[in-house]
């Protein structure tokens, strides 16, 4: 099985916290479906900014995740965070676990902001156009931005061995985009990845 990740523009433009000189403070929306790991990449994400001495603010809504519903999380994080939620147009990072769920949140992304998203597609039941012939609509094949990095995440999970890991593969791209050592992102994933995963 081959993996791919393509930047689908010009990286030129691209968010990279790593640079700032003063307390950093960002925001990062994380979507998907329920099963695929969003509350537990939210709580890595704020896992690391608490551990990097800022404070943090986290809002979830996880209303059908077992039915397979959309899941998403804010995070917020900087040297004082007043509100726990974020406008459209505000969040620095847009973690997508499933592609229709990065088409769906993309508003929410700043205009100097980033999409890191999992090329990864779930067809919800609703989105079958023939539910004789299984033949669905997709939303927006071929879709580009230049904000936007899809990433093969479920297939290089695989790769390493198990296919769980795709939000981890997620939250790997994240970091090198961040303002956080890496020894922060392992120790929190240490403590939130269970053992047996």
């Amino acid at each position: 099985m081959s993996t791919r990740t393509e930047l689908l523009a010009d990286p030129a433009g691209t968010t990279d916290l790593t640079d700032q000189a003063t307390s950093p403070s960002g925001s990062v929306l994380i979507v998907g479906v329920g099963g695929q790991g969003v509350i537990m990449a939210s709580n890595i994400i704020a896992d690391v900014a608490l551990s990097n001495g800022l404070d943090v603010k986290n809002a979830e809504v996880h209303g059908m995740s077992q039915r397979g519903g959309m899941v998403t999380s804010q995070v917020r994080f900087g040297a004082e965070v007043y509100s726990t939620l974020m406008e459209p147009g505000t969040a620095d990072f847009v973690i997508a676990l499933e592609w229709a769920e990065a088409l769906r949140s993309f508003a929410f992304l700043a205009p100097t902001g980033m999409l890191i998203a999992s090329s990864q597609r779930i067809i919800p039941p609703a989105a079958l156009s023939n539910r004789v012939t299984g033949r669905f609509d997709y939303p927006l094949e071929g879709w580009t931005d230049p904000r936007a990095l899809r990433v093969d995440a479920r297939g290089l999970a695989q790769g390493a061995g198990d296919v769980r890991a795709a939000a981890t593969v997620l939250l790997g791209v994240l970091s090198n985009r961040m303002p956080f050592p890496v020894k922060s992102w392992r120790e929190a994933l240490k403590r939130w990845v269970p053992v047996k995963a």
